[in-house]
């Protein structure tokens, strides 16, 4: 079972007898930008953009809106206390982070983000060309040090529950998703786009890795030749650290979506994230393929997937795998709106469901 995050709201997908089904949870007319889920499965926040937040207790079946304090209402992520549900933490554009300690009655600046000296970089491509919070990671022994992304900007790092930040150094800065693998050296991997804006004489792009808490980070390329564009679609095998998944596209979205139509959405205010690629730009779209590591992220193989197209057409911003390690089931979710189920390993696939809205985010639920 998985909880399907989309342009439209947000879906859970169940499999009876071979039979892949969709109920609605969720309807909206706010994109899903994240979507934070507990380990009972029973409390779901999510934040749209430019829509705030809301928040179930009951797995989905009511919702309340929670964060209607937050000075900004362009919510990039969210993500839940992994031991206590009652705390919650919002990243906003403009870059900033707060925090809620009830639930989401209210909710707390926690200001060493905005004030950060390197704030002054930050910044999105686009217009109003506002950086913003789009990914934080918990590290898996002290939910006190967590690891904050500003795209496009920096990846920071508190040990104090977000009183201080401190900047990586070696890092891209076009950040998408951080990565906490619960392996020895508590590894981290960040994924990237291509650095831009401030940042565009660093050449750095792809996949970030650090094997020493974050004191320092390299490029993680190897492996996947031309294929370095990385979004959120980024995910680690239950039981199995070392085994990491990675879906990564061949260029940066100029290249193969419809920059007119991401330009005019800024304008206009309307919806400019989660790009579709354009047939008129690049008859093979984003070109996706599937990639897996068995050392930590430190090197790549591009994985045999029959039942899955490689490289795929559409942008592929999800991917995840079921909590159960005795069969970690893999979901790939497009911005075509088809949702894809791996067998464990990712070696052979089939389409569950088509026609769903844009997919942007995913959850696998245990069994």
């Amino acid at each position: 079972m998985v909880l399907v995050g989309t342009r439209a709201g947000l879906f859970r997908v169940s499999d009876t007898n071979g039979h892949w089904s969709a109920e609605r949870l969720l309807a909206t007319d706010k994109p899903i930008m994240s979507l934070a889920v507990d380990a009972t499965g029973e409390m779901i926040c999510v934040g749209f953009y430019q829509g705030g937040m809301c928040a179930s207790s009951d797995a989905g079946r009511s919702w309340r809106p929670i964060g209607a304090d937050l000075p900004h209402q362009d919510v990039r992520t969210v993500a839940l206390h992994p031991t206590d549900r009652q705390t919650i933490y919002a990243g906003t554009e403009p870059a900033a982070l707060y925090v809620s300690h009830d639930g989401g009655q209210r909710f707390d600046e926690l200001p060493a983000v905005r004030t950060h000296p390197s704030a002054k970089d930050w910044a999105f491509p686009i217009r109003p060309k506002l950086g913003h919070v789009r990914t934080l990671a918990f590290h898996p022994d002290d939910p006190q040090t967590f690891y904050v992304g500003i795209e496009v900007g920096s990846l920071l790092k508190t040990t104090d529950g977000g009183q201080t930040f401190t900047e990586a150094p070696d890092c891209g800065h076009d950040i998408h998703r951080a990565l906490v693998l619960d392996d020895p050296a508590r590894t981290v991997l960040v994924t990237t786009g291509l650095d831009t804006n401030a940042y565009k004489s660093t050449g750095y792009e792809g996949l970030f890795r650090s094997g020493n808490g974050g004191a320092n980070y390299l490029q993680s390329n190897a492996g996947l030749g031309v294929y370095k564009y990385c979004e959120d679609a980024i995910c680690a095998e239950p039981g199995r650290p070392q085994r990491v998944y990675l879906a990564a596209a061949r260029g940066i979205p100029p290249y193969w979506a419809s920059m007119t139509r991401m330009v005019l959405g800024a304008a206009f205010g309307t919806f400019a994230y989660f790009v579709t690629p354009s047939r008129l730009r690049r008859r093979s779209g984003a070109e996706v393929v599937l990639f897996a590591s068995d050392d930590g992220g430190a090197s790549w193989q591009r994985l045999e997937t029959p039942g899955l197209p490689s490289p795929l057409f559409d942008m592929v911003w999800a991917l995840v795998v079921a909590p159960d390690p005795g069969r970690p089931q893999l979901y790939l979710g497009t911005t075509g709106g088809d949702l894809y189920v791996g067998e464990p390993g990712g070696q052979s696939w089939r389409k569950a469901l088509s026609g769903l809205p844009i997919i942007t985010q995913l959850h696998a639920l245990a069994a």
